[in-house]
């Protein structure tokens, strides 16, 4: 084909009942006729110059008359994925213009300038793997995580296959006992090698390390808080059993006593009603404080040492059924959680007022523990306290009923001028602390 002149036509007069139009090429106003589908209205020019190098141009961007080194254009020019070109081309790659002329002038019959082709989205973020709250197969070697039924539960297994070919790891059938539950599954757990890595209540899959819980799963939880009242022992080998016993150890700083070591350590069982009121209490404190967002846990909930009167042998080898006797002050924390109403129990009177009275300090605590029966052992509470905005003071305040409006908890701090030896952490709601572990030494 040969070359075709540039074609520069002027814009004549509009015709009556056309208005000028001061920009070529700009969509028609919404009184002219819409496009005919063969391209959408344009908002610049049919040739702009693309951004990157474009070999159809000439030097200084100027496009050159056509020549046999231009493609004949016989279809939609070029093929592109990602940028398709209008569907009817024409005059060298333009789409017929349905307009009239004096006011959508053709462009020049230039070959178009090649569409760049867009670079290929990025593929998108594999999907974050379905949370299984720690447990995975017990088939030793198998690191896959356990099938979750639609009733969410956790299987054994991690599927047909390690089940079908490991018949040694199936799990007997139940009786509806829990102690049955828990004895029944024993022989699964040396099966399986978990060793310390065994949920306290199942013992047949891991315990959850992500959440620092000594549970497998929520089914699990939910089975403790069904045999609450009660305690658990937490093997002498288990990461649960070191770190409490760690902060007992650490923490007995009295040079006048003689240091004691933690021998047996339970997990104390909270119903599910118990512990909701205390994830209450939590949330809310942590909405006033926002102490997540500090670093801290939520709700700056901390650990704390509480001594009390034991009048049975909880605790001791072999002792793990709580009491009936109302003057244990032991059992009847385990049983119902601390209360108010039991201010003054033992001492007599309250530093920082009516409150519930805890200590960092192990040696401290045991000056408030004592037995009741004959035992070589003593026993000790090792509860989680929501401690908030804590008021600290150095001297004693024995009217106090709770701490100044904006804060949670009152800080007892030994100070030189002041008249505590060692801390104190003192709440004052029933549902500002919980008993966690029997600490048994």
């Amino acid at each position: 084909m040969p070359p075709v002149a540039p074609v520069n036509v002027a814009q004549p007069p509009p015709p009556a009942g056309y208005p000028p139009n001061p920009v070529p090429y700009a969509p028609p106003p919404a009184q002219y006729p819409s496009p005919t589908g063969q391209y959408p209205p344009q908002q610049q020019p049919y040739n702009p110059l693309p951004q990157a190098p474009n070999p159809y141009l000439a030097p200084g961007g100027v496009y050159p008359q056509p020549t046999g080194q231009f493609p004949q254009q016989g279809g939609p020019y070029p093929p592109n994925g990602y940028n398709p070109p209008p569907p009817v081309m024409s005059n060298y790659g333009y789409p017929q213009n349905p307009y009239p002329p004096q006011y959508y002038p053709p462009p020049p019959y230039y070959s178009p300038a090649p569409v760049y082709q867009q670079p290929p989205p990025a593929p998108a973020p594999a999907p974050a793997p379905p949370q299984t709250y720690g447990p995975i197969c017990v088939v030793p070697g198998c690191q896959k995580p356990a099938w979750l039924d639609p009733n969410g539960v956790h299987s054994l297994f991690c599927g047909k296959r390690c089940r079908d070919n490991n018949p040694h790891l199936q799990q007997p059938t139940l009786t509806p006992n829990v102690s049955a539950f828990l004895n029944l599954l024993g022989a699964a757990v040396g099966a399986a090698g978990l060793g310390t890595r065994a949920c306290v209540i199942c013992k047949i899959r891991p315990y959850d390390q992500t959440r620092n819980s000594l549970f497998c799963s929520p089914a699990c939880v939910q089975t403790s808080e069904t045999m609450a009242p009660g305690i658990i022992e937490i093997p002498s080998d288990h990461p649960k059993f070191k770190d409490v016993a760690n902060q007992f150890d650490t923490k007995w700083t009295h040079t006048n006593m003689a240091p004691k070591t933690a021998k047996f350590i339970y997990l104390i069982l909270m119903n599910a009603t118990q512990n909701a009121s205390y994830n209450a209490y939590r949330d809310r404190v942590e909405q006033e404080g926002g102490f997540a967002a500090k670093g801290r846990t939520p709700g700056n909930e901390n650990r704390r040492f509480h001594g009390t009167t034991r009048a049975c042998l909880l605790g001791d080898p072999g002792n793990t059924q709580l009491c009936s006797d109302s003057t244990c002050g032991l059992c009847g924390i385990i049983r119902t959680s601390f209360d108010l109403k039991f201010y003054k129990g033992k001492t007599g009177w309250g530093r920082f007022g009516c409150g519930l009275y805890t200590s960092a300090t192990s040696s401290k605590s045991d000056s408030y523990t004592s037995n009741k029966k004959t035992s070589q052992y003593k026993a000790m509470l090792l509860s989680k306290v929501i401690v908030g905005n804590g008021y600290k003071l150095t001297n004693n305040s024995t009217q106090l009923t709770g701490p100044p409006a904006g804060y949670h908890s009152v800080l007892g701090e030994p100070d030189a001028a002041g008249a505590l030896n060692y801390d104190e952490l003192v709440v004052y709601d029933n549902d500002a602390i919980r008993p966690a572990y029997l600490i048994v030494y």
